[in-house]
C-alpha cells in the first residue's frame, strides 16, 4: 500500500507519524522507517509495518530505561513516566519494566534502601516516605515496613535534636517566634508533630545548648528551607 505522508513530530524525533492512502495511521519509531528506508510514496504493507513498529518501540523503551537506570536508580513510576513521556506503548512499556525486573536493573526495594541510607541523616520519616510513596510511586506498605526497620523513635528523636541545633542561629533565636520558625522548619524536614513538639519544648523550655551558626550558615539554612529537589 502507498505511504501517502509521513509526518515530522518536532516534540518528538524518535517517531513519526505514517498515513497511508487509505487513511490507515499510526506511529512509528523513526529508526524502523530508515532501517526499510520507507520514504513518501514508498510501498509497504500496513500490518507488516506496525509489527515492526511494536518492536522497535520495545527497543526505544529498553534505550529510554537503561539509559535513566545508569543515571541514578528509579522506581517503576519513574521509568514509566518517561517511556510515556517519549509516547511508547504501553504494551511495550510493560515488557521492559518486567525486562529490568528480571534481571534486577529495577528493584523497589532496594531502591528504598539505598534512599534512606542516602537521605536519612537529612530528613525525617514522615518526609522519606512522601518523597518515595507520592514522588517515586513506591508502595506505601512496602515503604514503612522498611521505614520501621531501618529507623527507630530513639534515632528519630536525635537526628531531629541535630536539625534543630544546625537550624537555631543567633538570628533565628533571636527573631519574632523563634519556636514556630524552628516547628516549621522541623515539619519541612519531615519529622511528624509528636518528634517536633518534643525536640522544640527542650530547647526552648529545658535550655538544651545550641550550636549557634554564623550569619552565613543561617542564610544557607534559610535558603535551604525554600525546598529543592533531592
Amino acid at each position: 500500500m502507498l505511504i501517502k505522508k509521513i509526518v515530522e513530530l518536532k516534540a518528538d524525533p524518535k517517531h513519526r507519524l505514517v498515513i497511508f492512502e487509505d487513511e490507515v495511521k499510526f506511529f512509528c519509531p523513526t529508526s524502523v522507517l530508515k532501517e526499510r528506508g520507507l520514504l513518501e510514496g514508498a510501498h509497504a504493507d500496513p500490518d507488516e509495518l506496525k509489527e515492526a513498529a511494536g518492536e522497535g518501540e520495545k527497543k526505544l523503551a529498553e534505550e529510554i530505561a537503561v539509559r535513566k537506570l545508569a543515571h541514578a536508580p528509579r522506581s517503576e513510576k519513574e521509568l514509566r513516566k518517561s517511556m510515556s513521556e517519549s509516547r511508547i506503548p504501553v504494551e511495550a512499556a510493560d515488557a521492559t519494566i518486567e525486562k529490568m525486573e528480571r534481571y534486577k536493573y529495577l528493584d523497589d526495594e532496594r531502591l528504598v534502601r539505598d534512599y534512606i541510607a542516602y537521605h536519612g541523616q537529612k530528613f525525617g520519616r514522615k518526609r522519606l516516605e512522601y518523597e518515595l510513596v507520592s514522588v517515586k510511586g513506591i508502595d506505601k506498605d512496602t515503604v514503612r515496613e522498611i521505614l520501621e526497620e531501618l529507623t527507630s523513635d530513639e534515632a528519630e528523636l536525635e537526628k531531629a535534636f541535630k536539625a534543630a541545633e544546625k537550624f537555631c542561629s543567633t538570628r533565628v533565636m533571636s527573631s519574632k517566634n523563634p519556636k514556630a520558625k524552628l516547628l516549621n522548619h522541623l515539619g519541612y524536614r519531615g519529622f511528624d508533630a509528636k518528634t517536633a513538639f518534643a525536640v522544640a519544648n527542650e530547647i526552648f523550655k529545658h535550655g538544651r545548648q545550641i550550636n549557634a551558626l554564623s550569619e552565613t550558615d543561617s542564610d544557607e539554612t534559610d535558603s535551604d528551607e525554600g525546598g529543592g529537589d533531592l
